[in-house]
C-alpha cells in the first residue's frame, strides 16, 4: 500500500543509490548520503539529532553515529544496564554540540573521544561504567573542570581504562581544576596526563591534581610563552613531567 511516508522513503534510498552509484543503499545510508552531501555540494542541514553511520555485528546497536546540536542526558543508557543502547558504541563524532547531558555515554565502548571546542557543559557522570575509555581529549578544557563548574563531575567512575588525557592545547590554555574532577576514579598508575597552561597556573593545577592522582605520570605544556621558575618555555614545550606527588 502506498502511503506518503512509503513514497518518501522509496525516493530517498532511489535517489541515493543514483548519486552514490550503489543499487542497496539502507535508508539509514540514505540519511547520511544526503548528511554528507554527496553529488549535490551542500546536502540537508541537520541541527539536532542523530545519524547511525555504523551498526554493531548484530546490525541492533550503533557502533558509529553522528550527533548534530546537544546531547541529551542518558541518550545511550545507563551504567547499570548492560541493554543499553551504546552499550557497543565506539565511535561518535559532534556537530554544534554546546552541551553533553549527565550520564549521556555510560557503559558505552567508546574508546576514544574528542570534546568539540564548541562545548560548554558536560554533565555529571557522564562516562560512567565506560568499558574501553583510553583516549580523552578536551583542548578548550578552560576552566570547565573548576569548582562548581559543569564539567567538574563529568570524568567520575569514568577513567579505569585510561591511557592518556589531554587538556587544553596550544593557544587554549586550562586556567582551573578542581580537584574532585578526577574523584571516584581508578585509573591505571600508567595512565598519562597532559596539561597546556601557563606557568603562573602550574603549580596549584597539579596541588589539585594530586589530590586523587597520586602515581599517574602528569604532564604539564605551555599554552603559550610563559614562565615557570625563573625558566622562559615558547608555546608547545614541556614545562614540567612528574610521576610523584
Amino acid at each position: 500500500m502506498s502511503t506518503p511516508l512509503t513514497d518518501s522513503i522509496n525516493a530517498l534510498t532511489a535517489y541515493a543509490n543514483e548519486i552514490t552509484g550503489a543499487s542497496d543503499t539502507t535508508l539509514s545510508d540514505a540519511v547520511y548520503s544526503l548528511v554528507e552531501g554527496y553529488g549535490q555540494g551542500g546536502g540537508v542541514s541537520i541541527t539536532d539529532g542523530m545519524v547511525i553511520t555504523e551498526w554493531d555485528a548484530a546490525g541492533t546497536r550503533p557502533k558509529a553515529v553522528e550527533i548534530y546540536g546537544n546531547v541529551p542526558i542518558y541518550m545511550f543508557g545507563h551504567y547499570n544496564n548492560a541493554s543499553s543502547l551504546g552499550i557497543n558504541l565506539t565511535s561518535v563524532t559532534f556537530h554544534n554540540t554546546e552541551r553533553i547531558g549527565s550520564g549521556a555515554f555510560q557503559r558505552a565502548g567508546l574508546q576514544s573521544i574528542t570534546i568539540p571546542d564548541s562545548v560548554n557543559s558536560i554533565g555529571e557522570q557522564c562516562f560512567r561504567g565506560q568499558t574501553a575509555l583510553a583516549h580523552y581529549v578536551h583542548e578548550n578544557a578552560r576552566d570547565l573542570y573548576g569548582y562548581n563548574k559543569p564539567a567538574v563531575k563529568a570524568l567520575n567512575y569514568g577513567l579505569n581504562h585510561l591511557e592518556d588525557m589531554q587538556l587544553g592545547a596550544v593557544g587554549k590554555p586550562v586556567t582551573t581544576i578542581y580537584k574532585d574532577a578526577f574523584s571516584n576514579n581508578n585509573a591505571p598508575s600508567t595512565a598519562v596526563f597532559t596539561i597546556y597552561a601557563t606557568g603562573d597556573r602550574v603549580g596549584t593545577l597539579l596541588t589539585a591534581m594530586r589530590t586523587y592522582l597520586t602515581t599517574q605520570q602528569i604532564v604539564f605544556k605551555a599554552a603559550e610563552a610563559t614562565t615557570y621558575n625563573g625558566t622562559s618555555y615558547a608555546a608547545g614545550d614541556t614545562i614540567i613531567i612528574t610521576s610523584t606527588p
